[in-house]
């Protein structure tokens, strides 16, 4: 039988966003949507769209991603048998759904792993991608959690094997473009209700903190922390828990309590040294007060692991080595060692040429270099002729 895609969505007022997604899915042999309650003319585009396959309306009341999702995914043709689930604001690399009918076989395969990038650059490059998962073949599967959802097998007890993963990361790239000015205050109370739900899954009490500290419910967060260590502490793996101690010493920042900020970096350092966000971190708290020898020798440290990043630290797009040796260079401007300075910015601006912060950098310590040569020129000329 003939490899059949068909991508499945979920939207809702989506207008900036659809008529390139569209266009970025078409190269699959169906597409269908289940709008959620558009009322900015979304809808009625999907309806008019001769490339759309299916499209239906219909309100979720309480709202639940999964809820949604499974039912999207009855809108899918019973010929499908490869099942891609995208996002409006999502756009696939062109040739993806060759890549897959042609590496896709269904006596071999039921999931597939591909590239996504959920942060860009300025210029577009992309800064933050991990491996993902949202393809799968069309029975056996539902969608779980009412929030940052994932596909699991229909029978929870049923672990996924691993061999009948179709491995297309690198080969199929999905891009996210986030809509900002979108509010996600729903994720929170669907957090707490994920917990409620599955009080014994460190996952999503992970979730749980992040969506603390993105809504600045500080000390919240550390108690969380606090107590899903207690509780899972034996089977954290030392980077998981070095994740945790890095989210605690951004919580700790947020209600001043710097010193305590410090020694969860710490903590973070001392079980995963080879990981450069804590390292980071730990130096951006230590340049703020103004210890700048310390900061020097911690991001020294850093550049030593500079290609390391721990996928769930959320740092990872503000941990690049540009950013180090941004840091790096301030902080021999503040000593005054130009040379070292704008040996440093000039690192940071070749490894991020378009950024606006490091531009100004770049031109303010390449003035004062070219000044603190022109003196010690003069001072020479006066020496010589003395």
């Amino acid at each position: 039988m003939k490899n059949k895609i068909c991508v499945y969505a979920i939207c809702k007022n989506e207008m900036k966003f659809i008529d390139k997604w569209i266009e970025s899915m078409s190269e699959a042999d169906y597409i269908v949507v289940l709008d959620t309650g558009s009322t900015d003319g979304t809808f009625e585009f999907l309806q008019n769209d001769s490339r759309i396959t299916a499209v239906k309306q219909q309100v979720i009341n309480p709202w639940r991603f999964d809820v949604a999702r499974n039912e999207s995914m009855k809108l899918i043709p019973d010929d499908a048998n490869i099942c891609v689930c995208t996002d409006p604001d999502e756009l696939f690399e062109a040739g993806w759904a060759k890549t897959l009918r042609t590496s896709w076989n269904d006596s071999l395969h039921y999931r597939a792993w591909y590239t996504y990038t959920w942060k860009h650059n300025p210029d577009g490059s992309p800064c933050g991608s991990f491996t993902y998962d949202k393809i799968h073949s069309k029975n056996g599967w539902k969608w779980r959690y009412p929030v940052h959802e994932g596909i699991v097998p229909i029978d929870d007890n049923e672990l996924i094997d691993t061999s009948r993963v179709l491995n297309l990361n690198g080969s199929i790239h999905l891009h996210h473009y986030q809509d900002y000015t979108k509010s996600r205050g729903s994720y929170l109370p669907l957090l707490r209700i994920r917990v409620e739900e599955n009080p014994n899954e460190l996952q999503s009490h992970t979730h749980l903190i992040h969506e603390l500290l993105y809504n600045e419910l500080f000390q919240e967060c550390v108690d969380a922390i606090d107590a899903v260590v207690d509780r899972f502490k034996m089977e954290m793996t030392t980077d998981f828990y070095a994740h945790l101690c890095l989210y605690k010493g951004d919580a700790y920042q947020g209600i001043s309590k710097d010193q305590l900020a410090v020694d969860s970096y710490l903590a973070a350092i001392e079980v995963a040294p080879h990981y450069a966000e804590p390292h980071i971190a730990l130096a951006q708290v230590l340049f703020r007060y103004k210890k700048y020898v310390e900061t020097i020798d911690v991001l020294k440290k850093a550049i030593a692991v500079a290609n390391q990043y721990y996928v769930w630290f959320r740092r990872s797009v503000e941990c690049t080595e540009d950013t180090i040796y941004s840091l790096l260079a301030s902080c021999y401007a503040v000593l005054g060692d130009w040379n070292l300075a704008f040996a440093n910015v000039a690192k940071a601006k070749y490894l991020a040429p378009k950024h606006d912060v490091i531009d100004k950098n770049y031109q303010f310590i390449y003035n004062k270099l070219i000044e603190s040569l022109g003196k010690l020129a003069s001072n020479s000329v006066v020496h010589a002729t003395n």
